[in-house]
């Protein structure tokens, strides 16, 4: 397992949280702090990882790959990278998740596996997840009257939905794309559909289907449905609606159409989703002892 690796100056770089791995437990957390021009040599790990920049920022060289970190922003790592990790500003704060191999694994099962290889890139979470990120994760490091496997469970499948819905941070996006890109994850919006993204965007169908595949690598109708399972699911761990009305709620009038999607998905049916995540995606049961 990783060993911290300091760069210049060691009183400029402090670790605050739990001892690696200690026993019994599956997992890490903890905060590093370092001024300027600080951060982690070159190292490896055998376990995964999720960095998430709470303060400043960081530069990341991850197998030869560049990557730029800054406030809520975030990477999976996997337990076969090698990386190291520079600060950018005065001062910088990096909120680490380090989860043994056979735990994350069993976490991240239910997704399919070209979903999983896209989330190890970088991402961005909007203001408001990265609120509940940080809420979430200071209950995980300071409360220990709660199932905190249970917790962190909640807390990785948030990030990977996010993968799932949520752009990479690229900042040479046009204006219009990403204000309209935003604008859909509000409900009233993505339930409404391509209609509605068209009316924010200003653009032709024709013009925002090309800027979409370029920008985001996929098309309209994909978006949409990604916004529209997303918040299917959460419906289905969170409610006590009926599939038939959690699917035309959100704007699947076809019931045969809904199942095709989400099982192309989430590779099951929306039932059995139900039945193997309400135990770690509701949040007040996890809090229970």
């Amino acid at each position: 397992m990783i060993t911290p690796c300091l760069g210049k100056g060691l009183a400029m770089f402090v670790s605050e949280g739990k001892n690696f791995f200690l026993e019994g437990q599956a997992y890490f957390i903890g905060d590093f702090h370092a001024d300027k021009d600080n951060g982690f040599t070159k190292h490896a790990h055998d376990h995964y990882e999720v960095i998430v920049c709470i303060a400043g920022g960081f530069e990341e060289n991850c197998d030869g790959k560049i990557y730029r970190l800054s406030k809520g922003q975030f990477r999976f790592v996997r337990w076969t990278d090698v990386h190291e990790l520079k600060a950018l500003k005065e001062k910088n704060t990096l909120r680490t998740i380090a989860i043994e191999r056979e735990f994350f694994e069993s976490i991240v099962q239910s997704f399919k596996q070209n979903v999983l290889n896209e989330a190890f890139t970088h991402y961005c979470l909007t203001e408001s997840k990265f609120k509940d990120y940080m809420k979430k994760t200071e209950v995980l490091i300071h409360d220990n009257s709660i199932n905190k496997e249970k917790l962190l469970e909640h807390i990785m499948i948030d990030l990977l939905i996010e993968v799932l819905s949520y752009k990479t941070c690229d900042q040479n996006i046009p204006f219009w794309l990403e204000d309209a890109y935003e604008k859909m994850k509000v409900q009233e919006n993505h339930i409404v559909g391509l209609k509605r993204f068209i009316e924010l965007s200003g653009k032709t169908q024709e013009y925002l289907s090309r800027q979409m595949k370029r920008y985001y690598g996929q098309t309209p109708a994909d978006y949409m449905n990604e916004l529209r399972l997303k918040s299917v699911v959460t419906a289905l761990v969170t409610t006590n609606q009926s599939i038939e009305e959690i699917a035309y709620a959100y704007g699947y009038n076809n019931l045969s159409y809904f199942n095709r999607v989400f099982k192309k998905r989430y590779s099951m049916p929306p039932r059995a989703y139900r039945e193997k995540s309400n135990y770690f995606v509701n949040f007040e049961y996890m809090l229970k002892k």
